[in-house]
C-alpha cells in the first residue's frame, strides 16, 4: 500500500534535501508517522536517542551510515567498538607510524606529544590504508548525509602518538569551524590514556552562540569557544577497544584527556567540513576576507567575547620535560 502524499512517498513530493539523502540509502525511512522531511531537517534532533549518556550511542561496527547520521543528529556524537577489524588495524599502526616518522624524523621520545599528517598525492600513493580506512564509501555515506552532497570529505588524515603523562592532551572546547571528525583509536583506550571526551547534545546550542558571534561581526577565527568549569564537568569519557571509531560534530563541547604514568595514546583522526567552508584565515578578496576586513570594522562595532577563544589551536604542544 503506498503512503500518503503527506509522508513525502512519492518522488513529486519530495523536497530537495530529502531526495539527496534518498540516493543514499535513508529512503528506507518514508513510512512513519511524520513527514522525513520534517525529521531529516538539518540540527534537529530526532526521537527516541537521547544526548544524556554515550552508553545509548554505541552502535555495531556494521551500522548503516544513516544510523550513524540520525545519532549524530540528535546527540553530535556516535560511537562504533570494534569498527576496525583486527588485520587491517595492523596495517594502520604500520602506516601510522611511518607518518611519524616523517614528521618528527624518528620515534616520539617520552614525554612528548607526536603529531605527522599526510594529504593528497602522499595519502593517495604511500597511505592507502589509512585512506581506504577514512575515505571510503562508508565514511563518504555518512559526512554527505550529515553535512550535505557538497561537503568536503576527509582531505587530511592527522597522526598523534601521545606520550606525554599527567598533562591535558588538549583544553576543553568546541571547535572554532565546524566539522565532522572521525577519531580513530589504535590501542585500547580508556581514562588512564587519555580517552577522548565529549559532551552530547552540546553541539546545537554552540553552533547558535557561533553563528551570533559572526552575524554580530566577530572574526570566525576570534568564536569563544572554551568551555568554564560547569561544561568541562559534563564531558564523558568515550572508552573502547582498539578499532573503535569515534564520529562527532566538533560543534560539541570536547576535549583529550590525560595520559597516567607509563600510558600511551595513538590515534587516527580526519574531518569533513561543509559547503561553502568558512577559514581562520580567509583567502585575500574572499567574500569571508571582505566581510571581516572590510565590511564589519567599517559598519558594527566588535562583539565582545562571553568566554576566551581558542584562535583555533586547542592542542597543547609538549616538549620534554616541560
Amino acid at each position: 500500500m503506498s503512503a500518503p502524499a503527506s509522508h513525502c512517498a512519492r518522488r513529486k513530493g519530495l523536497c530537495r534535501s530529502h531526495r539527496r539523502r534518498a540516493s543514499i540509502g535513508l529512503r528506507r525511512i518514508t513510512n512513519g508517522p511524520e513527514s522525513t522531511c520534517e525529521r531529516w531537517r538539518p540540527r534537529v534532533a530526532s526521537r527516541g536517542v537521547s544526548p544524556t549518556s554515550t552508553a545509548q550511542l554505541r552502535l555495531p561496527a556494521d551500522a548503516e551510515p544513516f544510523a550513524v547520521v540520525e545519532h549524530l543528529r540528535a546527540s553530535g556524537l556516535a560511537v562504533l567498538p570494534a569498527w576496525l577489524g583486527v588485520s587491517s588495524l595492523a596495517a594502520v599502526l604500520l602506516e601510522h607510524e611511518q607518518v611519524l616518522r616523517r614528521a618528527t624524523g624518528g620515534p616520539v621520545p617520552a614525554g612528548c606529544n607526536g603529531i605527522g599528517a599526510v594529504s593528497g598525492r602522499d595519502l593517495r600513493r604511500k597511505q592507502p590504508v589509512l585512506r581506504a580506512a577514512l575515505d571510503g564509501a562508508w565514511v563518504r555515506e555518512v559526512a554527505r548525509g550529515y553535512l550535505g552532497r557538497r561537503c568536503s570529505i576527509n582531505e587530511r588524515i592527522v597522526c598523534t602518538h601521545e606520550r606525554r603523562e599527567l598533562h591535558p592532551i588538549t583544553a576543553a572546547h568546541f571547535d572554532t569551524l565546524q566539522s565532522l571528525k572521525f577519531l580513530l583509536y589504535l590501542l585500547d583506550t580508556d581514562e588512564r590514556n587519555g580517552a577522548f571526551r565529549y559532551a552530547p547534545g552540546t553541539h546545537l546550542g554552540n553552533a547558535e552562540a557561533a553563528r551570533r558571534w559572526r552575524a554580530e561581526g566577530g572574526r570566525a577565527r576570534d568564536t569563544p569557544n572554551v568551555a568554564t568549569e560547569e561544561e568541562v564537568a559534563a564531558l564523558e569519557s568515550i572508552v573502547g577497544p582498539a578499532g573503535t571509531l569515534v564520529v562527532f560534530d566538533s560543534d560539541g563541547f570536547h576535549s583529550g584527556g590525560m595520559l597516567q604514568p607509563g600510558a600511551e595514546r595513538r590515534v587516527v583522526r580526519a574531518q569533513s567540513y561543509p559547503s561553502p567552508r568558512l577559514h581562520l584565515h580567509p583567502r585575500r578578496l574572499s567574500a569571508q576576507w571582505f566581510r571581516e576586513t572590510v565590511w564589519n570594522p567599517l559598519l558594527r562595532r566588535a562583539p565582545v567575547p562571553s568566554r576566551p577563544a581558542t584562535s583555533g589551536n586547542s592542542r597543547v604542544r609538549a616538549v620534554p620535560g616541560g
